[in-house]
């Protein structure tokens, strides 16, 4: 800024869950700020941090007794970056300015599942992470069990509840539990920790992975604008020899109210699909959702959610290419499919339960929900590529 008669300072910091236990230092990039002078006294100001998460950005004029305005809210884009123009900045002679994480957008998952209230975990599952995106931690983007992390983190935002996590049944927990301020946790004979503390078979939290500083706000979904009509196709799957009773290709559908799936029916999903079900939506016998390879599926539901039979199989076996929205409506999500569930959910206001789970079923994603109660012997893996989506 040389040669202007007045500068511009800043200051930069980063309170996200860092200090919670959520995520290390080495996960979360910290925030970079840069400043620059413009024409006719503008400024802009750049923040490289998470993809898909809000920042505020605020000013002060003097550090000493300061107290901070928020001048703008911000969200960055998938790259993690915003750009903001603060407009005849030269008014204020000296100024210094922050950026402060406010909330992530809907389907960023901050970790393996977080909800608004309590967190019920039992039966032998297990939680654990891995990066589909990184090498060093998954084979051809596919959880590996050579290459698990102890990320699998699971925290609460609620405040002053008794046992808001809790565990039991030889559950084990590799990663951090975060809950709100004076909540507790019953771990039980469940074990939560880093990977050492786990496989040397403590019971309980291990000391310095259980913190209550959970602050954050957790959005809802916002339907997008849908048209079209669910049709109903009856025929073969070419690549797969497989029968189907509903075949979405490559568009967007919506079905007209609720929508049940039984006995042997079957949806093929084929392409880039996305499917609103304003009503209940409930799947049992042998039915059952297909995502092809080279494919993906993202779902709005705007009532309560049971899906059992056949359950839902990812062809594409990546989690990122299977979302699955809750509306504010949408007040119970209820998973307790034969297949393995690879994929996300992110349904804020709904009371997520799953049981069941068979030996070595597996849960490969993540998840958000109102409250989350998860029985059986299933293999959840966080996969943290989803952190920022």
């Amino acid at each position: 800024m040389k040669g202007e008669t007045w500068s511009v300072k800043y200051w930069s910091t980063w309170v996200a869950l860092t200090a919670g236990g959520i995520a290390s230092a080495v996960d979360l990039p910290a925030p970079r700020l840069s400043i620059d002078a413009l024409a006719a006294g503008n400024v802009r100001v750049t923040c490289a941090g998470l993809a898909n998460y809000y920042y505020q950005v605020e000013a002060t004029p003097t550090l000493k007794n300061s107290s901070w305005t928020v001048i703008s809210t911000n969200a960055t884009d998938n790259t993690g970056v915003f750009v903001f123009t603060i407009p005849n900045a030269n008014n204020s002679p000296m100024r210094f300015y922050r950026t402060v994480v406010g909330s992530p957008k809907p389907g960023a998952f901050l970790c393996g599942l977080l909800v608004k209230q309590s967190i019920i975990i039992s039966g032998g599952m297990v939680i654990d992470s891995f990066n589909s995106q990184d090498p060093d931690y998954s084979t051809g983007g596919r959880y590996d069990p050579a290459k698990y992390k102890d990320g699998g983190d699971i925290g609460t935002i609620c405040v002053n509840t008794a046992k808001a996590i809790t565990g039991g049944g030889g559950a084990k927990v590799y990663g951090h539990l975060d809950m709100g301020l004076n909540d507790t946790a019953d771990a039980g004979n469940a074990s939560c920790g880093s990977k050492g503390w786990v496989n040397a078979g403590n019971s309980g939290v291990q000391p310095g992975w259980l913190k209550n500083d959970m602050d954050l706000t957790i959005p809802d979904v916002t339907l997008p604008n849908l048209s079209g009509a669910l049709p109903v196709v009856r025929g073969n799957y070419a690549a797969g020899g497989t029968n189907y009773t509903y075949l979405l290709n490559n568009a967007t559908y919506q079905a007209g109210s609720k929508l049940a799936l039984s006995g042997g029916d079957a949806v093929m999903v084929t392409g880039n699909v996305i499917l609103y079900l304003p009503g209940n939506f409930t799947m049992d016998g042998t039915a059952f959702i297909y995502i092809a390879p080279n494919s993906s599926l993202t779902c709005y539901f705007g009532d309560k959610v049971t899906l059992a039979g056949g359950g839902v199989v990812n062809g594409t076996s990546l989690a990122r290419n299977c979302a699955f929205f809750g509306l504010p409506s949408c007040s119970s999500f209820n998973y307790s499919g034969g297949a393995d569930f690879v994929g996300s959910i992110y349904a804020p206001e709904a009371d997520f339960t799953m049981s069941g789970g068979g030996t070595g079923q597996q849960l490969i994603g993540a998840i958000v929900a109102q409250s989350a109660n998860i029985s059986g012997n299933y293999l959840f893996h966080y996969d943290e590529s989803l952190r920022g989506r």
